[in-house]
């Protein structure tokens, strides 16, 4: 619990410090006995978060690329949603097929910082002169989306993505689910319901 608070907090300060955001998926695995989604089929989004606010504008944000989607916060309390048999059930009796959980796995930054100009001596007495260096802050946020069926439960699907300098947790979610969405495409687990 402490390490999900601690990310939730470290992440809305990455987007009250960050800017433009690039996302991409460094790895993914896929239960080989796994059999693709069907576009149209009942999803039930979760974020993991410390925070209600966040967690609900995540799910909201996630629920709009999802057909069918629905936010976990409008079946359970934050309490409830800890309850994995609850859960389970619950979503089991409403007729959903699959949970896609997105969790923040961590948030790191780096900071560089160097004077300006090519002359490495130059550059050294420069400093003690006070020239200003040029600093530059980069702020890497690790995703993990898992993909369950719910009838029994197995893991269908993980991937893990970075974005780097995230601004809004709306456009981090858009970015994290539309490469998400790719990658699924691209290993055959993505599928429009036939007609």
């Amino acid at each position: 619990m402490k390490r999900a608070a601690l990310a939730s907090c470290a992440l809305s300060l990455v987007f009250a410090l960050s800017g433009c955001a690039t996302t991409k998926i460094v790895s993914t695995w896929k239960d080989p006995e796994a059999k693709p989604l069907i576009k149209g089929e009942k999803v039930c989004a979760v974020v993991i978060s410390g925070s209600p606010t966040l967690r609900r504008t995540a799910e909201d944000e996630l629920v709009r690329l999802l057909a069918d989607g629905t936010q976990a916060y409008r079946l359970f309390n934050d309490n409830e949603v800890k309850d994995r048999e609850l859960v389970k059930q619950r979503l089991t009796e409403q007729g959903f097929k699959y949970v896609v959980v997105m969790k923040v796995e961590g948030v790191s930054q780096e900071t560089q910082a160097r004077l300006p100009g090519k002359d490495p001596v130059w550059n050294a007495y420069g400093a003690m002169w006070g020239d200003t260096t040029v600093v530059s802050n980069t702020t890497t946020v690790e995703i993990d989306t898992k993909i369950y069926n719910v009838e029994d439960g197995k893991l269908v699907w993980i991937g893990t993505s970075e974005s780097v300098d995230p601004s809004k947790v709306e456009q981090l979610v858009d970015d994290v689910a539309k490469a998400v969405g790719e990658k699924l495409k691209a290993d055959g687990m993505l599928v429009s319901a036939v007609q």
